[in-house]
This record gives C-alpha cells, structure tokens and sequence, in this order.
C-alpha cells in the first residue's frame, strides 16, 4: 500500500468520526491498544532465522565452476573429399543426404583437353603400329633377301656365269687356231673375243655380288632393318606410356568416395564451378555417433582437462526449459586456433578447440548445429565464486 493510500484512508476514517455523536468522537489515541498475538512474533522471528540459515546455506554450499563455450556438432567420425587437381566441375553426382559406397563417383572435373590428346594420341598409336608391321615385312623380306632382285640373281649364278666364260675361252682358242689356217674370219674372230670380254664381265659383276651377299653389306641391311622395327616398337611404347598418363590424369579428375559414409555437406553446387586443390569438396560422416567441436577463449582454459563434464544445448532446440545434454571432454588443444593473420591473431584473443563426445542427447542432435556449452571445472563454494574477479574484456 502506498503512502498516498494510507493517508487518504485516515482522512477517510476522521471524517467518519467526525460524523458520529458527540458521546462516540472519542479519539483514536485515547483508545486502548493491543497487543500483537504471540504467534506472530514467533512467525517473525522464525521467519528471520530461515532466512539466515538458507542464505548461509547457500554462501557455503558447493556450486559448479564452469567456463562458457561455443561450437558445433559434428560426426564423430567423417572425412573431407578433396580434388587432386585444379579444374572446373563437369558433373555433380552426389548430394547431402546420400548413402554412398566405397569408390563411389561423387563427381567429376572437366577433362575436354585430355579428351582431345588423348583421340590424337589413339590415331598416332595407330600410325605407329602400322609402320611397325610395314617395317617387320621390310626386315623378314631383307633376311630372305638383301640384295635388289638382280644382284641376287648373280650372286647366285657365278658358277654358271664361270662356265659360260670357261666355254668361251675354249671356243675363242679353237677359233683363234683355226683363224691362223684362214678358216675363219677376223670378223667372226674379233665378235668371239668382244663376246669372251662381256662373259668375264659377267662373272665378275656375278662374284662381286655374291661378296655382298656374303659379307658386310647384307649384314648391315639386315641390321638397318632391325632398327627400324626395333625403333618403332619403342615409338608405340612411348605413346602407350603417354596413353598411360593421360588415363591416370582422366582418373586424377573423377572424386570418389574414399569409404561407405554419408554425405552430409558439399562445397560443389554446379556443373562449371571451378575448383582448386586442397578445397574440401565433400564431406562424409561414418555412422551416426555425433562429438562436439567446442572453442574455448584462454580465461582458465588452462584448467580444461579430458573428462570433464560439458553440459550443452543446441540452438535448433526452440525449447530452452528443455533438460541439458550430457558430455566429457576428449581432448583440447594446446595451441590457439591458427589465424590467417598474424597480426589479427595476437589484437584478439586467442581460442583453444576442444572435442567432447556426447554421452547423453536430451534432443536430437542435427549434424553441423551451433551449441552453447558448460565445461564444469569443479565445484566451490558460493562465496567464493562471488569473490572472482573476472578478467576484462579486449
């Protein structure tokens, strides 16, 4: 009741006795007073001593010390789908949600060029396998062969060509004989003999060819031979091995999935996306466990141990009376966070990681939701925990 109340209430009441007889204007003074009940002044005291007790109760009690963090959920489990090289994305096979096996296409990069080489290097493989059976009939017909049709022919016709000389110089003697008699004529004479020349001719050409077949010369057609086959064999090993490289190259540009997982998110969105190395395409998660990555600042992270008791609850849970999910730390780190900037790095301050696996989920718990978490140190009296001095703010 306010004071305005109270006095407009007395006024009241003054005005009523006012209006009363004169036997009944006896003053309020002059009435007799009454002493409060006993009960009441024991509910007083009681009610002061209750008071005492809880609030000394309460200053002395044990209560939990705990540091605030944030983080997210994440799979306790997962690995990230990097590209083996830079290039623009072709196609897209997979998407968030997908159960996907071992070897599993999720996608694929642009291979147009490699297409290009590699129908290039396929009609260049067939010229080359063509001029390596052109060059192994060259070398069987050589070894049956090599020397030209006619050079082989004399060479093999030396005894006959010796023959044919030994006959005409017989009948050149006999003529010559018969030419001192006068029974043959000088011309007839003259035509044996020019016709003995040309035979001699004959065989020697015929001797000299049987020396190339036999000797050197025919050897180093042979060898020739050999060469060229020897170099078209290693001309279709050279583009086989270039085949080779341009199929690892296609295989380096195909992301499959290196374990049966679930895909649960996924950098690439569409076809002509460029991407570059050491960007994570893919994320895939191994089961359904579920851990906490939390991020503590330095304020008595020190004091963060494995095995601590972390009390969280997720902002996707609209119910904040909803009981808190349970869990203990794994491990933490024992270095800041790494920044890009130095410079950045040491003007803030520095956050620590922290996993915690999840013991007891008082609501579902969705993969990459934000949490807020209590990392419990221990627990101290109330009074003392009044008397911390809290560090300021950068």
């Amino acid at each position: 009741m306010s004071p305005r109340q109270i006095s407009r209430r007395l006024r009241t009441a003054t005005q009523v006795q006012d209006m009363l007889p004169g036997g009944f204007k006896d003053k309020v003074e002059e009435l007799p007073k009454t002493p409060p009940p006993r009960w009441m002044a024991w509910s007083c005291i009681t009610s002061i001593g209750v008071t005492v007790v809880v609030l000394v109760a309460t200053l002395l009690g044990p209560m939990d010390e705990f540091v605030l963090a944030s983080g997210s959920v994440r799979p306790a489990e997962y690995a990230l789908v990097f590209p083996q090289v830079d290039g623009s994305v072709a196609e897209v096979l997979a998407h968030p949600g997908m159960t996907v096996t071992k070897g599993q296409l999720l996608a694929r990069l642009d291979i147009t060029e490699l297409e290009r080489g590699r129908a290039t290097l396929e009609a260049e493989l067939a010229q080359a396998v063509a001029d390596q059976a052109i060059a192994v009939s060259q070398l069987s017909a050589i070894r049956v062969a090599p020397l030209s049709p006619e050079l082989l022919f004399l060479a093999r016709s030396v005894d006959r060509h010796r023959q044919v000389v030994v006959m005409r110089h017989t009948l050149l003697e006999r003529m010559e004989g018969l030419g001192q008699t006068n029974n043959v004529s000088l011309l007839e004479l003259t035509r044996e003999r020019l016709s003995t020349q040309a035979a001699e001719l004959e065989l020697e050409r015929a001797q000299q060819a049987a020396l190339l077949l036999e000797g050197d010369y025919a050897k180093a057609q042979v060898s020739a031979a050999e060469a060229q086959v020897q170099a078209a064999a290693d001309r279709i090993k050279g583009l086989e091995r270039r085949r080779v490289l341009i199929e690892g190259e296609v295989t380096r540009r195909e992301i499959h999935a290196p374990a049966d997982g679930l895909v649960v998110s996924r950098a690439v969105r569409f076809a002509g996306e460029k991407v570059q190395l050491g960007t994570a395409l893919f994320k895939l998660a191994y089961g359904s466990a579920t851990e906490l990555r939390l991020y503590a600042s330095e304020d008595r992270v020190h004091r963060i141990k494995p095995g601590m008791m972390v009390r969280f609850r997720t902002h996707s849970d609209p119910d904040r009376l909803t009981k808190m999910s349970l869990g203990r730390v794994q491990d933490v780190a024992l270095d800041g966070a790494l920044e890009k900037d130095e410079e950045q790095a040491h003007a803030t301050r520095a956050t620590y990681a922290i996993n915690v696996s999840v013991k007891q989920a008082s609501t579902e718990l969705p993969l990459g939701a934000t949490v807020d978490a209590e990392i419990v140190l221990g627990q101290r009296p109330f009074w003392h925990l009044l008397l911390l001095k809290r560090e300021p703010k950068p």
